[in-house]
């Protein structure tokens, strides 16, 4: 047997440095050293750009030792996108761009330009083949399921196949899936005679196990596991002693020796659990239960490669977050092109768009992905980079479909802050750009029901045995439950809400109050203006109060004034109608608002320029007469001050989300929701304002 081994490391764009180092530590550092005693044992290895550049600068000794292990030939380098984009979720030209840049960083630093990459999250496009090929990549490696899908049986998976589009070639590996889940979980003496069992029935010889490098130290449970009782070193210990059937290959080695077993087309895919993640909620718990319904008619396994999931891309559709900040993307990297086109130097801005591309916040799954916002500010902070890179900030109005949801947006810009309004869904701020701190304020994701939610009462605090991670079921903490709330909105800022007076912040917070009017997240009709002092979008709706079983017709005005000299922006309201309502209600005008944490000294409100008892950023109350209120991050050196005219009242709380992570179940602080209260006794004509100021606090 020919048994290769493919290991792929990475860590998301402005994840935090103790995660690098405690990886570095438990993971990558340890792996190297215990693989260098055993030369026979070859490896090919992935490291993600961002992961290479942290560790030459940090880690010089380990960065020395890949070297070493690569001039020796027991390590073969693979390439891929610089930053770990998704290559098919991102433009021809950035493909190709990224994929260049690690392929010169790998030449410049140890010697050799890749012959072959790690595909991102194994996401499979045909057309793909046509950016490998123009990057002089010869192979990549894609699961077994993928080449399973396209109608082959296990017995035609041990070899490579030459798939091509438009006439370019190009060699892909199947990797297995029993080994994947094999290794490192499964004892040495059953791994051993799951190869043995392999090699005897199978007609070709060449096995793949490609995994996570992660998966030797840094997933839960396994750094004992692995180092501590030593099953890596037994492992290759193993494959040491069993050579004269078993021997440990290069890629570069099978391609020179060994002849692909045919011309295979794959169809669009990523790994089997991929597909289920990208399903939307309710096809998700659909789908699952499928699969267990099969199981236990014990006609799934013969059966596995009929059943498939979805498409990642609809990560999009399931996610209205995902399809907002990828289009923001995509519309920059449209920008930097033209650009280009016409001779400016975008170098800079270039570099900030890959680093954006990068894909943990594209998606979710096991991993955490989406829902952590430490991810996804870096993300956001990387476009404004790029965006300030390629403008002066000059003040503008664009008016265009940024999301590609078939309705304008509307976007104004004044030198430090940048607006993006949404009249289709409530004539809402959907984006708030602060530049002088790179920064969106508007980065809240909403409460959401996922798939797995039903197995958060079961989880437990701890797992006791070692496992994969897609078979743990644990929580970082107890009581849970009480978390899932399920938003019906997106979390905007600027949605018009009307209350009955009685309304409790309880019911709100939980999403089970009553909404009198028709206007949270309907569409609004918007025009824009431009003065000498400001950028002002007027949004305006004919809807409707229901109250007392009678509808009563209201007419919303508000504008949005961004000065063009100061770094604030005015909302003003006027209602007006021909009835007035029948007995007292309230109006509640909500923001979302996205700083650094929720539970952090330097984190903090003020009222009327006091901090409150409970001063963090995720706590939960009511105010009474407001005339000032301030959020403030010195961590990230933003102050948010809303300034009214007259007091009002205002409900603040923790927009907190649970999600899963390789680490179990977990409460998540997704940013702050405050809700501005008036009490409104009549709507004939009704006008308020108030300003809000952005700046640095420090």
């Amino acid at each position: 047997m020919q048994f290769l081994i493919a290991l792929h490391h990475h860590q998301p764009v402005g994840n935090f440095g103790s995660v690098f180092e405690e990886a570095h530590r438990k993971s990558y550092a340890p792996f190297l050293q215990l693989l260098e005693k055993f030369p026979s044992v070859k490896v090919a290895l992935h490291y993600s750009g961002i992961l290479l550049e942290w560790l030459k600068q940090y880690q010089s000794e380990t960065f020395s030792l890949i070297k070493k292990l690569v001039e020796r030939e027991q390590v073969e380098m693979l390439g891929g996108g610089f930053y770990e984009p998704i290559l098919s979720s991102i433009p021809k030209r950035d493909q190709i761009a990224q994929l260049n840049k690690l392929s010169q960083f790998l030449e410049n630093n140890f010697g050799k330009k890749p012959r072959g990459i790690w595909l991102t999250e194994r996401v499979w496009e045909q057309s793909l083949v046509s950016s490998l090929a123009e990057s002089d990549i010869e192979y990549t490696m894609l699961d077994d399921t993928h080449f399973l899908y396209a109608g082959l049986s296990d017995k035609q998976l041990n070899g490579y196949y030459l798939t091509e589009f438009e006439g370019v070639p190009l060699k892909i590996f199947p990797m297995s899936k029993q080994m994947r889940y094999a290794i490192p979980f499964h004892t040495i003496e059953k791994l051993q005679s799951e190869l043995i069992e392999i090699n005897a029935n199978y007609e070709n010889n060449l096995l793949l196990y490609g995994d996570d490098g992660e998966k030797f130290g840094v997933w839960p449970k396994t750094y004992e596991h692995v180092f501590e009782k030593k099953w890596l070193q037994f492992f290759f210990e193993m494959l040491e002693e069993n050579q004269s059937w078993i021997e440990t290959k290069n890629f570069s080695d099978v391609i020179a020796s060994q002849k692909p077993l045919g011309t295979i087309y794959l169809p669009t895919a990523s790994y089997a659990e991929m597909l289920h993640w990208a399903l939307p909620t309710d096809a998700f718990v659909r789908f699952e239960k499928f699969e267990k319904r099969l199981q236990k008619q014990k006609i799934f396994d013969a059966n596995s490669s009929f059943v498939r999931g979805g498409y990642w891309k609809n990560f999009s559709f399931k996610y209205s977050e995902v399809q907002w900040l990828h289009k923001r993307m995509l519309e920059l990297s449209h920008q930097i092109a033209e650009n280009k086109k016409n001779g400016f130097d975008v170098r800079t801005a270039e570099e900030n768009l890959y680093a954006a591309q990068c894909n943990d916040v594209y998606w979710h799954g096991v991993f955490g992905g989406l829902y952590l916002p430490y991810l996804r500010r870096p993300v956001y902070r990387h476009l404004l980079e790029a965006e300030n890179n390629l403008t002066s900030r000059k003040q503008s109005v664009i008016v265009k479909d940024f999301d590609l949801d078939g309705s304008d947006e509307i976007k104004i810009s004044s030198s430090s802050i940048g607006l993006y309004i949404k009249p289709s869904c409530g004539g809402a701020i959907a984006e708030i750009d602060f530049f002088p701190s790179m920064h969106n304020l508007s980065d809240v994701l909403m409460r959401r029901k996922e798939g797995y939610h039903s197995k958060v009462s079961k989880a437990k605090k701890e797992d006791t045995d070692i496992a994969t991670i897609h078979d743990s079921v644990k929580a970082k903490e107890d009581g849970l439950k009480k978390y899932l709330v399920e938003d019906s909105y997106q979390r905007f800022s600027m949605m018009d809400h009307f209350f009955e007076n009685e309304i409790s912040l309880s019911k709100f917070f939980s999403n089970k109050h009553k909404e009198l009017g028709d206007f949270v997240a309907r569409e609004y009709i918007a025009d824009t203006f431009e003065y000498d002092e400001s950028i002002n979008v007027l949004c305006k709706r004919d809807g409707e109060i229901h109250q007392q079983n009678t509808t009563v017709p209201l007419k919303i005005h508000k504008e949005v004034l961004l000065s063009k000299q100061e770094e604030q922006f005015e909302i003003s309201y006027h209602f007006t109608s021909e009835q007035n309502i029948f007995t007292p209600l309230k109006f509640g005008c909500e923001w979302n608002l996205a700083l650094s944490a929720g539970n952090a000294n330097d984190r903090y409100f003020l009222f009327n320029g006091k901090k409150p008892k409970d001063f963090f950023l995720s706590s939960r109350g009511e105010e009474k007469e407001i005339s000032t209120l301030s959020l403030i991050d010195e961590w990230l050196n933003i102050r948010v001050e809303f300034q009214f005219k007259t007091p009002v009242a205002c409900w603040r709380y923790p927009i907190e989300t649970v999600s899963l992570s390789e680490d179990g179940f977990e409460r998540v602080y997704q940013g702050t929701c405050l809700v501005f209260l008036w009490e409104i006794n009549t709507i004939n004509d009704w006008k308020t304002s108030f300003i809000v100021k952005l700046g640095k606090c420090l």
